[in-house]
């Protein structure tokens, strides 16, 4: 893929790929009543270790880089008095209390866009540092729970080498498939950026409490995606470049869609999908599963 220019024909593709909010619900306003997840500084600091080197910062410039090399062992009493302090203030944003006056400049995200071989437009969004780090410590906290919830049917999250298990066992189902049995490979259009926030956050609210005041927080408001000197906005689905996003979109979306599947095979990577039918049946499987996808 190359880089796509930055103009006006490519923004409103970009554009496109963002629809307006949809009030489908209201989910419910948090409460500071309610708990929420409190983590110390060995876990930020562990959260923080794990950035892939070379990743990207967001439009205030600071990378996940520099936030590694100043909590390093290396840096001596000012790295611990700095994780301390991280870690204040990433458990500040998971109890949901970033001032209303910074958040639209927390939750943006820097945009650029990539040409595809079949002429698409793939957009890819980056978000501030600081942002993803709180993000990336929630995520950590809850990743256990949420792949035993997801296991086996959905290998997107949480589960080490998830990719080559789905391709053996695939490989291995096809070698034995019975007459008349046929494989569908489903992969849903513009999924992250489609589902609706309100059944995302109502599903949040129910399963994972500890997380609403934070999921809440990033997703109740529109969100700024910069792209060049144009700014669009992100009003539904799960925001690209979160680390949150693939939780909350497996937990809202492939949860109810796996379960509607009857098929002996049925195998997800986020909104990848590998089923299973004699032909006779397969037809009414995918409207089953189309159906219960406009859902969400």
């Amino acid at each position: 893929m190359t880089l796509a220019l930055f103009d006006d024909a490519t923004a409103e593709v970009l554009r496109s790929k963002h629809p307006a909010r949809t009030a489908v619900s209201t989910p419910p306003s948090p409460t500071f009543v309610d708990t929420c997840l409190t983590l110390s500084c060995h876990d930020i600091s562990q959260v923080t270790k794990s950035f892939r080197p070379g990743s990207a910062g967001g439009l205030d410039g600071l990378r996940p880089q520099h936030l590694k090399d100043m909590t390093s062992g290396l840096t001596g009493d000012a790295g611990v008095r700095l994780l301390s302090q991280l870690n204040e203030l990433i458990n500040l944003c998971l109890s949901g209390r970033v001032p209303e006056a910074i958040q639209q400049v927390f939750f943006r995200a820097s945009l650029c866009a990539l040409d595809k071989k079949d002429g698409e437009i793939c957009p890819i969004a980056v978000g501030c540092s600081l942002r993803r780090l709180s993000a990336k410590a929630a995520c950590s906290a809850v990743k256990a729970k949420m792949a035993a919830a997801f296991h086996p049917t959905q290998l997107g999250f949480g589960i080490p080498r998830a990719t080559e298990a789905a391709a053996h066992a695939a490989y291995c189902y096809i070698q034995h498939l019975q007459p008349g049995y046929s494989i569908l490979k489903l992969d849903f259009s513009n999924a992250f950026n489609s589902v609706f926030r309100d059944v995302m956050l109502s599903t949040v609210h129910n399963q994972l409490p500890k997380l609403y005041r934070f999921v809440y927080l990033c997703y109740s408001k529109s969100s700024h995606l910069h792209f060049g000197n144009m700014v669009l906005t992100s009003d539904e689905g799960a925001q690209q470049g979160d680390p949150l996003g693939p939780t909350v979109y497996c937990m809202m979306a492939t949860l109810q869609l796996m379960h509607s599947v009857t098929s002996e095979m049925n195998m997800w990577y986020l909104d990848n999908g590998t089923i299973d039918r004699h032909v006779d049946n397969l037809c009414n499987e995918f409207l089953a599963i189309k159906c219960a996808g406009e859902q969400v």
